[in-house]
């Protein structure tokens, strides 16, 4: 019998603010549980900074600057592998529920799936079920949005139905809670810190409660740097959406686990990317690609599989390639990824990735008060490298390229000055990134106006 495959792509989930990754507060206690039931990569990464790219990748098995999807061009093209395509070729029944509204089936990204729950178009009945618990949990000052957790109860229910009928099922699922607005149930940050009040309610509360919706781009904007109360109090909410967060993977788990499916499944828990709460003066998930945002956690579960950690490096290429091995998919397309589990790779691997800011971003840095010098300096294209202990970022555009590394546990920025070492790094990225691609990406001075439809969906997202 098949196996069937659930993927479950935590939206901006950093790796560090699990407890299981050295977090003090005790934000995931049944994430560190199933990892000791899962194979744990401990070296895992996105291969881009934001959504649209970063699931491409996971689910194309492409690198960003081969699948094409970043910037604003965010929609998949129809003629890349796919992995919704690649199941339904191999007799699987196909389903995936999604609140991020980039991934909507126009755009590509629903693509050969049989049954797609959209938050961004839900039915009327759906949306009066969200609605209601909204207006519950603000009465009670619980949350104020609770969108994740009915999209698990829609979950359980899409599910029983692909059980019901006689082929294997793939089911998809992107939770986005952790995604900006932080703004947890008091009961979670009760959890991880009794004394939660203390940092929520000093001199700082107003502005915590701003960067944590997005407000950061602000400080982004004008170059400032936030002072640490408002770094540690947007942490502290952070880690509390993580918490509500776990609570809702333990939930959903347990279903899973009460009607059999975990015993003919391979799950993987995925993240698509991290998130800046303060590092290098930055917020939000733009403008870099440091440890924070390429950095995630990547547990996959199989009755068949022994738990173990794997330290070498792996990233969101090797998603499809490796479930194509696994589950013995018919399949004639090449991957930019390897599958991850028939030998293991060196651990001087090289990860790489790249991506390029929206224009709408910018438009929020530009009305957060960022002049067009500033737009101009944060307007670039940006990749990395990382090699065994080295990471490095490059950021440029069309007349200039700017090298840094990260160094050390604190994730040190150091610009990288003139010599073997830098010309070793630049032609490696003139191999791989051609001038024409940058150029391509490359489009200073873009308008930050959208049209309406897609300003609605980045507002349902939190964007705007």
């Amino acid at each position: 019998m098949k196996k069937n495959l659930i993927i479950i792509v935590l939206d901006t989930l950093r790796k560090d603010r699990l407890s299981l990754f050295g977090n003090a507060r005790k934000t995931s206690p049944f994430l560190d549980q199933l990892a000791q039931g899962s194979v744990n990569f401990l070296n895992a990464y996105a291969n881009s900074a934001w959504s649209p790219p970063s699931h491409a990748s996971l689910l194309t098995g492409l690198l960003p600057h081969n699948h094409g999807v970043d910037g604003d061009d965010t929609d998949l093209p129809a003629n890349l592998p796919f992995l919704f395509s690649i199941l339904k070729s191999n007799g699987y029944q196909t389903a995936s529920v999604v609140i991020n509204p980039y991934l909507l089936t126009e755009r590509g990204f629903m693509r050969d799936v049989d049954h797609s729950l959209e938050v961004a178009r839900m039915g009327r009945k759906q949306l009066k079920r969200i609605f209601l618990m909204r207006a519950y949990n603000k009465i009670f000052q619980r949350c104020e949005a609770l969108d994740n957790k009915i999209i698990i109860e829609y979950s359980k229910d899409i599910l029983k139905k692909l059980r019901k009928g006689s082929d294997p099922f793939c089911l998809f699922l992107n939770l986005t809670e952790v995604h900006s607005k932080y703004a947890p149930p008091r009961s979670c940050l009760r959890r991880i810190e009794p004394d939660y009040a203390t940092y929520l309610n000093g001199d700082a509360k107003d502005e915590i409660s701003f960067v944590s919706d997005r407000g950061g781009l602000r400080y982004m904007a004008k170059n400032q740097v936030a002072s640490e109360a408002i770094i540690e109090g947007t942490r502290l909410l952070y880690d509390g959406e993580v918490r509500f967060l776990d609570g809702m993977l333990k939930d959903f788990f347990s279903f899973m686990d009460s009607n059999h499916t975990l015993q003919n499944s391979v799950v993987l828990v995925i993240s698509d990317h991290g998130e800046n709460l303060g590092d290098h003066g930055l917020f939000y998930h733009q403008f870099a690609l440091n440890k924070s945002l390429i950095e995630i956690p990547f547990f996959w579960v199989d009755p068949d599989l022994a738990s173990k950690e794997i330290g070498f490096p792996v990233s969101q290429i090797d998603v499809v390639p490796s479930v194509v091995a696994s589950l013995q998919l018919r399949c004639d397309f090449k991957f930019d990824g390897i599958d991850i589990f028939s030998s293991e790779p060196s651990r001087d691997r090289e990860i790489i990735g790249c991506y390029r800011p929206a224009s709408e971003v910018l438009g929020l840095v530009r009305k957060h008060g960022g002049n067009e010098e500033r737009i101009r300096e944060l307007d670039k294209f940006y990749s990395f490298s990382v090699l065994g202990d080295k990471h490095v970022e490059i950021v440029s555009d069309e007349s200039e390229k700017q090298l840094f590394e990260y160094r050390g546990h604190k994730d040190e920025r150091i610009r990288l000055k003139d010599g073997e070492e830098k010309n070793l790094y630049l032609n490696r990225f003139d191999e791989i990134y051609p001038c024409d691609l940058i150029r391509r990406y490359g489009r200073m001075g873009r308008s930050s106006e959208v049209d309406e439809a897609t300003r609605e969906r980045l507002r349902a997202l939190g964007y705007l």
